[in-house]
Formats: structure tokens, C-alpha cells, sequence
């Protein structure tokens, strides 16, 4: 059983966490072993409302990736359970969408370098206004299950074949 301060379940975030984590998997996946998903990400971006927003989505996860202090716990495309970093984006664009900059830099700076951190806010931001514009609104951090102050343990993985966007 995952930790419940360290661990959220996919199915129980609401569709823009859904949309957003399902993107930044498939965007991580693509990155590490060459599986193309551009035109998928298209796709759904364009079925959310958010299309125009895919080239800020893209230079976020570009900016978050070459900025990682460490390898990051991105979960597969299938798992039910969140991984640490996955929360703390999602919870720093949630704020974002609040216009709270501040926090949204809480919640990256322990995993990202600080010269990174300024970028993926600024690219973070516009995709967050994208989705705010589209009605895609993502929970509020507390809800998520993580809280910018707090350091948060890394559980298990947990085996699954369970995808909640296909």
C-alpha cells in the first residue's frame, strides 16, 4: 500500500490532472526511448481546447528535462500512482493557474536546478493560461496530495495495466 502522503492515485485527480500527467509521461517516454508522440499530444491538446499551447507544453518538459538535478520519478504511461515530481508539476501549474509564482517555484526548486526553475515557470505559465482559457483546470495542491514545504518520501512503484487516457 503506498504511502498517502507520498503517493496519489491517477483515478481519483480530475480530467485536466489526467490530461496533463498522461502528457508528461508520454512526453518523458518519447524522450527516453524515441517513442514518437508528437502527433498524439496534437491530437489531444487539440480535443481539450489547448492546441495553441503544445510548443509552451513542449519547451516546459524540454526546459524540465535538461534542468533535473536527478533522474525523476515519471511513472509509466500506465501506472495508477503518481510519482513525486509528477505531483510537484502538477501542483506548480495548478498555482500557476492561480497566478502564484512563488509557490509554483517552491515546488521545483528541490528537483531542479535553480538556472531551470525560472524556465519552466515561464513555459509552465502559458501552458497553465491555455488550459485556465480552455476551462481545463487542475486542483489545487493540497488536493493533489502535495505541499511545497513538505519533503515528501518516494514509495514503490506499483505494477499495474490500468491507462485512464487512450
Amino acid at each position: 500500500m503506498p504511502d498517502a502522503i507520498s503517493e496519489r492515485e491517477v483515478r481519483q485527480v480530475a480530467r485536466a490532472e489526467q490530461v496533463l500527467l498522461w502528457s508528461m509521461r508520454a512526453w518523458y517516454a518519447s524522450e527516453c526511448e524515441g517513442v514518437p508522440v508528437r502527433a498524439v499530444l496534437s491530437q489531444l491538446f487539440a480535443i481539450e481546447g489547448i492546441a495553441q499551447s503544445l510548443p509552451a507544453f513542449d519547451r516546459m518538459m524540454r526546459s524540465m528535462f535538461n534542468g533535473l538535478i536527478d533522474r525523476p520519478e515519471i511513472r509509466c504511461l500506465h501506472s495508477e500512482w503518481m510519482g513525486r515530481q509528477e505531483r510537484q508539476m502538477l501542483s506548480a501549474i495548478a498555482v500557476l493557474q492561480q497566478g502564484d509564482e512563488f509557490t509554483a517555484r517552491r515546488f521545483l526548486r528541490d528537483w531542479l536546478n535553480p538556472s531551470a526553475v525560472g524556465h519552466v515557470v515561464r513555459h509552465a505559465r502559458s501552458w497553465a493560461e491555455a488550459a485556465r482559457a480552455a476551462h481545463l483546470l487542475l486542483e489545487s495542491p493540497t488536493s493533489i496530495g502535495t505541499r511545497p514545504e513538505l519533503t515528501l518520501k518516494t514509495a514503490r512503484s506499483q505494477p499495474t495495466n490500468v491507462s485512464h487516457l487512450h
